[in-house]
């Protein structure tokens, strides 16, 4: 998910991104991003909210996509949420080396390294699916934290589909 800032007025962010493939650069889709203080809060690490560089364009789209599945999910759900365990949820985009992602209740962690095919760097946080996937985990702790730590497979697996449900829609929604 390739980013480009448009443009930034007092109140909206409108951006500009691939919705799924890089090697399909025409599924885009431009969005206006809102700031709300309706929405659960949550800081992304690198986003400044105006300057573009490497790092700020992956935090500037890791934020947007933030947005864009909160909007969704308030759309479907019907009311606001919050996190289960934080006030603010933390978004680090460069959490580190290894090609993985993840949720652990207080943080979104996304993961960069080198793709064994085709050998090239590659950055989880740069996948909307992905950042979308792994806020369904955050989501679905915040209506119901109680499957948080369930050992059982049914739950673990109920919690990958969810996460994958969330991917899908917000993909299909845009």
């Amino acid at each position: 998910m390739l980013l480009k800032l448009l443009k930034k007025a007092s109140n909206m962010i409108s951006i500009e991104y691939l919705l799924n493939d890089p090697l399909t650069p025409d599924l885009k889709s431009s969005i206006s991003v809102p700031i709300s203080a309706n929405n659960p809060n949550f800081f992304v690490k690198g986003w400044n909210g105006n300057k573009v560089s490497e790092i700020q364009k992956q935090a500037a789209q890791v934020y947007a996509c933030m947005h864009v599945v909160t909007n969704m999910i308030k759309n479907f759900h019907g009311t606001s949420f919050k996190w289960s365990s934080v006030e603010s949820l933390n978004v680090i985009p460069r959490a580190g080396n290894g090609i993985n992602a993840f949720y652990d209740r207080a943080s979104l962690q996304f993961f960069y390294g080198i793709n064994p095919i085709n050998k090239r760097l590659a950055f989880t946080c740069d996948s909307l699916n992905v950042v979308a996937h792994e806020y369904g985990h955050a989501f679905l702790d915040s209506i119901r934290p109680d499957l948080w730590n369930t050992a059982a497979l049914e739950i673990f697996s109920f919690h990958e589909a969810f996460g994958d449900i969330i991917s899908m829609l917000s993909t299909l929604c845009n």
